[in-house]
């Protein structure tokens, strides 16, 4: 057997240096919020990263991260928020993890650049109020990381948010799905999914996010938070046999009134396979 060189031995350890090889996946943050505040870390490093989001009580939580601009601090930020809308350009929607279940986990992959966030939940709670006025918000501060950057997760469809409607790549089939989920704007978008309950309809789910009162007609799954165009997010779903329906529930410029009026709902019916 021909033994390698020397030249070829000192090369090894210069290669690995240099950061060949497969690269690393995602770091994965855990989140908590129960249902009063978030359990986060202070900082954590930029770049691609999966929000692991879990919920704890009796409520529906997000976890929706906002960049706040150089410059400005996070008690700017919140006095920001208690001004009429809409906020200052400074603010900029940065992702984040959609409401799963009550008590259930979600998770979303997406690229966060260094700088300082805000964590926020503004779903409404059983007064109607967003939950981050009773004080479901933190800081996060994103640090520059030198690490090797993260491998992108593997798709198994693209889906694409354009204003006014929800397109997917091919025909969204049962079993685990990973979406790219990219933002074609012109405006941010988020999406949200939902598996409707045995017997109810899509325009059931509609009719209660605009007004959520009772138990929801179907049992929401996450998704991601708004972006702005050109970005783009990684989530993750099990599509079990029944109906689904994907939205966003953003508020268009244009009327204030949510996405999903606008046509950004796409129902997906899953078929239980023959036997």
């Amino acid at each position: 057997m021909r033994r390698p060189t020397i030249g070829l031995l000192l090369a090894i350890p210069l290669l690995a240096c240099r950061g060949e090889g497969p690269a690393p996946p995602p770091a994965v943050v855990t989140i908590i919020a129960d249902d009063s505040a978030f359990i986060a870390p202070d900082t954590i490093p930029s770049g691609l990263t999966t929000l692991r989001l879990v919920t704890r009580g009796a409520q529906s939580h997000q976890v929706a991260l906002a960049r706040i601009g150089k410059g400005h601090t996070y008690a700017q930020f919140l006095e920001a928020m208690r001004a009429p809308p809409p906020p200052p350009a400074w603010i900029e929607m940065a992702g984040g993890v959609n409401p799963p279940a009550p008590g259930d986990t979600a998770e979303a992959t997406f690229d966060l650049p260094p700088g300082r966030y805000a964590l926020l939940c503004l779903v409404a709670g059983a007064d109607g109020l967003p939950h981050v006025v009773h004080g479901m918000h933190r800081e996060l501060i994103v640090s520059r990381s030198e690490s090797r950057a993260a491998a992108e997760p593997v798709a198994t469809d693209t889906l694409l948010l354009a204003d006014g409607a929800i397109t997917a790549d091919r025909p969204i089939t049962g079993g685990r799905h990973t979406f790219r989920v990219v933002v074609v704007g012109p405006e941010p978008h988020e999406l949200s999914i939902a598996r409707l309950l045995p017997g109810r309809r899509a325009d059931d789910m509609l009719r209660w996010l605009a007004h959520p009162s009772g138990a929801p007609p179907g049992v929401l799954m996450g998704g991601v938070f708004g972006m702005p165009p050109g970005r783009f997010a990684f989530v993750t779903v099990d599509l079990a046999p029944g109906d689904y329906l994907f939205f966003c529930t953003l508020l268009a410029a244009s009327d204030g009134k949510p996405w999903y009026t606008h046509g950004m709902v796409r129902e997906v019916s899953v078929s239980r396979a023959a036997p």
